[in-house]
C-alpha cells in the first residue's frame, strides 16, 4: 500500500513540476530551431522535415501540458468544458506523436531514395557541384 502512495506522490510531483518545465524548455528550443532553419540559405528537404518535426513537437508538448492541467491547477477540474476537452487533448498528443514517427519514417525513405539515385547516376564531386549551385 505504501508503494502505491509513493507512486501517486511521485506522479503528482512529476506532472506538477516537470511537465511545465519540460514544455517551456521544449517550446523555446523548437522556436529557436524554427528560426535557425527558416534561414533562406538552409533550403533543403532535410530542413523541411526538421521544421515539420519542430512544429509537431511543439504542439505535442502543448497538448501534453493541457492534458495535465487538472493536476497542475486543481480548480480547473470544476470547469466542465475542460473535462470534456481533456480526452481531445490526449488524442491530439497521441496523434501528434504518431505523426512525428511517420515524418521520421518518410524522411528516412526519402533520404534512402536520394542516396540510391545519387550513387547510381552521379559521382560525389558532381553532386557537390550541383548542391553548391542550388543551395549556396
Amino acid at each position: 500500500m505504501a508503494s502505491k502512495q509513493a507512486l501517486a506522490i511521485t506522479r503528482i510531483i512529476l506532472q506538477q513540476y516537470f511537465t511545465p518545465i519540460i514544455t517551456i524548455i521544449g517550446c523555446f528550443t523548437n522556436i529557436i530551431n524554427l528560426i535557425v532553419l527558416s534561414n533562406w540559405k538552409l533550403k533543403s528537404s532535410t530542413n523541411f522535415y526538421l521544421k515539420a518535426l519542430s512544429v509537431i513537437d511543439m504542439f505535442f508538448l502543448l497538448c501534453g501540458l493541457l492534458h495535465c492541467l487538472d493536476i497542475i491547477i486543481e480548480w480547473i477540474c470544476k470547469i466542465d468544458l475542460f473535462m470534456i476537452l481533456k480526452p481531445i487533448f490526449q488524442a491530439g498528443a497521441t496523434s501528434l506523436n504518431n505523426l512525428a514517427v511517420w515524418t521520421v519514417c518518410i524522411f528516412t525513405i526519402e533520404r534512402y531514395i536520394v542516396g540510391m539515385f545519387i550513387q547510381s547516376t552521379f559521382s560525389l564531386t558532381e553532386y557537390h557541384k550541383l548542391w553548391k549551385k542550388y543551395y549556396l
